[in-house]
């Protein structure tokens, strides 16, 4: 049987394993900032050739679109064009549900949605044997280990690493 202080040296252990990590990752980034701000000006004028590339091409179409009766759409390379149906959208205004109920009653069941469901937080402040009553059972509830670390977006990303290698990939 071992002693908290036993526990305690594998959390310093685990601490320090995740602080490794961390540190390389952080490494990693700080290279990857380096490469990124060399980088940069090619990668903001690759990204401009590519606005204007797309605007052509919209520009393109929509100037000839005799072009494009039948078959409507063109695929180069993988790049699909041309003229698709719109799916459109419905909006609505704030009175619409009841402007149904109003000029469509009979189809307001149809119309509109309502949904019910089961307010778990009020739920969970009920006593026990009110729950069994209404069907509700507690799980989980018991003793559970906890690890926790706080969390920035480095953090996450050790976290991910740790989950890959947990699971073998």
């Amino acid at each position: 049987m071992k002693t908290i202080t036993d526990i305690e040296k594998h959390a310093l252990a685990f601490k320090a394993a995740r602080d490794l990590l961390k540190s390389r990752i952080e490494d990693c980034q700080h290279e990857q900032g380096k490469i990124l701000n060399l980088r940069r000006g090619g990668i903001r004028s690759a990204a401009d050739r590519t606005r204007d590339a797309k605007a052509e091409l919209i520009a393109a179409i929509e100037q000839n679109p005799h072009l494009f009766q039948k078959p409507r759409t063109q695929t180069v390379s993988g790049i699909k064009f041309g003229y698709a149906k719109g799916k459109g959208r419905i909006e609505t205004i704030d009175n619409t549900v009841s402007l149904i109920r109003r000029h469509l009653p009979d189809q307001a069941d149809k119309l509109i949605n309502t949904r019910e469901s089961v307010n778990k937080t009020a739920v969970g402040n009920l006593p026990t044997a009110l729950l069994k009553k209404i069907g509700c059972t507690v799980t989980d509830s018991g003793d559970q280990v906890l690890i926790t670390v706080p969390k920035d977006n480095l953090d996450k990303l050790v976290d991910s690493m740790l989950q890959d290698v947990e699971e073998g990939n």
